[in-house]
């Protein structure tokens, strides 16, 4: 659809207007009127290649010269569609000829106002936020332009970032680097440092710098042979070569004329040599780019809009003439970022993107649940490896993996824990769901002690821990009760049971028969002697200089002229009796 959505923007336009309008056009309009016609995208770009107008060919400045003639192919295909149709109908009741004919006319009303939004879409005097937009877009294809990219290819890469934009998320993990701009395709030479690992060819620019002792200031292209004519010296082959040994190389041959120090003697590259590339298969914009060799596969890549979601992520192919394919892994990349150093581009590279052969998708208690594509001998094991690992809640005794045997989905249980205790793995297919289960429940290899202790919480059980044990790590407080306590015991069937203990017993004889073992889930209870007692307030109120609420005295000794002091004593205004 992007291919003939630039058609499009080409027929309406000329060059300049493409960079005036483009991110304002709307495909889904472009999408609806091609659906009102009733054709599709394919019969189009047949149609149009039986007129030999080849969309993937079609310039900026041609583009006013074929406009007629495509608007005429589109309305000749619609009108065969409409005569198949009517060719087909034998008889209409009236009725269905008028319903018909106000659909027919609802259509075209339609049609018009899509026409009028794209016909002000074009127009050079557009106003409001969408000509800043278009603006902005404008702005960023020239800018590719300017610094090497044809019109084609700007509004392509432009096309990607907006779609970027507003695309989902990939399916596949690896493939979202290419979308989230993680990368960049490098349109300038000195967008980037030259990489140790960077390769020489012809074009590429070397300049040489020396001082201290001896100053020197001198730049040398590459030849079409592969060398460099340096002054009064012998020629330095460096075609093939990386940017390291290239340095050390001219430093050895320049030190023999010059005298210089370690730290005194620099080379650098300025890349003006640029290259062609073509990448083709499962990717948003297969074609050929031209862009300056500084840019690896992984950047280039990004130039074609990354892998689609059924595109390949673990097998691209980088083909060069007179070698053997090497293999592109995108996880590899994400692991080590510097594995793109080994992808350098010569001029005429291929790089192949097929279709994924084997995606799985992993869910549940592991810290990266996604879709992965696997290679090779890469099974379960390596599954849960690229997911980040189980999580610490994860159940290893079943896993469940989900697959399509004999058009049936059957379940398969798998016990990762036996697994891996017996160094095997399990054979994942295409289309796989494993499903990680999360432990159901929560702890239960405790014991807890509560109430007048003075860290009252759970602990964990020990093979023959007694409550002597669990009294010892609670610390008793001196306000407990010590003639007796409970150990409350959970029951299979979510009761309890409670039984009585003595803390004196325990206490003093280690051994006592109240010396119980303990279970998981059990709670020793400890009580504290003030909620066995009871507990009275007494006031006094009136003209008393600090009248109020005050604890009863249990000796029972307080008499009421106690009382008084208590309450500050009598103000000058009491009288001289009270209730």
């Amino acid at each position: 659809m992007k291919k003939l959505i630039l058609i499009l923007c080409l027929l309406f336009i000329g060059s300049q207007q493409i960079f005036a309008q483009y991110s304002t056009l709307n495909p889904a309009q472009i999408k609806r009127e091609l659906d009102r016609r009733g054709l599709s995208q394919s019969e189009a770009e047949s149609r149009l290649r039986e007129r030999g107008i080849d969309i993937n060919k079609i310039k900026p400045e041609d583009a006013p010269k074929v406009e007629g003639q495509i608007i005429q192919i589109l309305d000749e295909l619609e009108k065969e569609k409409k005569g198949k149709k009517s060719s087909v109908q034998v008889s209409e009741a009236p009725i269905e000829k008028k319903a018909r004919d106000g659909d027919d006319t609802e259509t075209s009303n339609q049609r018009k106002k899509d026409l009028d939004v794209v016909n002000k879409t074009v127009n050079p005097k557009i106003t409001g936020n969408a000509a800043n937009v278009a603006k902005e877009s404008a702005q960023e294809i020239k800018k590719a332009v300017d610094e090497g990219a044809t019109v084609e290819e700007a509004i392509a890469e432009e096309i990607i970032d907006k779609d970027a934009d507003i695309a989902p998320p990939a399916q596949v993990y690896g493939a979202n680097i290419f979308r989230n701009k993680s990368l960049k395709v490098y349109r300038n030479s000195d967008d980037a440092p030259a990489l140790e690992s960077y390769l020489l060819s012809t074009g590429d620019q070397v300049t040489v710098t020396i001082w201290g002792n001896s100053e020197y200031s001198g730049t040398f292209v590459v030849n079409k042979d592969g060398y460099i004519t340096l002054d009064r010296m012998p020629r330095v082959y460096l075609k093939g070569l990386s940017f390291e040994k290239t340095r050390d190389l001219l430093r050895k041959r320049f030190s023999a004329f010059y005298s210089f120090g370690p730290s005194e003697f620099a080379a650098t590259i300025t890349y003006k040599r640029t290259l062609t590339v073509n990448i083709y298969g499962e990717v948003f914009n297969p074609g050929a780019f031209n862009i300056p060799a500084i840019n690896t596969a992984f950047n280039a890549l990004v130039a074609a809009g990354g892998p689609t979601d059924i595109g390949t992520v673990r097998m691209i192919k980088l083909i060069r003439a007179g070698e053997k394919p090497r293999n592109i892994d995108v996880y590899e990349f994400m692991v080590n970022p510097t594995v793109q150093e080994k992808f350098y581009l010569e001029d005429n590279d291929v790089i192949q993107v097929a279709v994924s052969e084997r995606v799985v998708t992993i869910l549940g208690a592991v810290k990266r649940p996604f879709k992965y594509e696997l290679i090779n001998n890469e099974n379960l094991v390596k599954l849960i490896e690229f997911a980040g690992g189980l999580k610490e809640n994860a159940y290893k005794n079943q896993f469940q993996v989900k697959r399509f045997i004999n058009d049936k989905e059957v379940i398969l249980d798998v016990n990762y824990k036996s697994l891996i205790d017996s160094n095997q793995d399990f054979k994942l297919l295409p289309g796989d769901v494993v499903q990680v289960k999360a432990i159901p429940k929560a702890f239960d290899n405790y014991a807890e002690i509560s109430g007048a202790v003075d860290f009252p919480q759970k602990f964990e059980i020990i093979k023959g821990m007694k409550i002597k044990d669990m009294i010892d790590k609670g610390i008793i407080q001196k306000e407990a009760r010590t003639d007796y306590a409970y150990l409350q015991r959970a029951n299979t069937d979510s009761t309890y049971t409670y039984v009585r203990i003595n803390l004196e017993k325990i206490l003093s004889n280690p051994t006592s028969a109240d010396n119980l073992e303990v279970n998981a889930k059990d709670k020793v209870i400890i009580y504290n002697k003030s909620i066995f007692t009871d507990r009275y307030n007494f006031s006094v109120s009136g003209s008393v200089r600090r009248p109020g609420s005050f604890p009863y005295d249990v000796s029972k000794t307080l008499k009421v002229d106690d009382a008084v002091l208590l309450a500050g004593g009598l103000k000058t205004d009491a009288t001289d009796f009270a209730y």
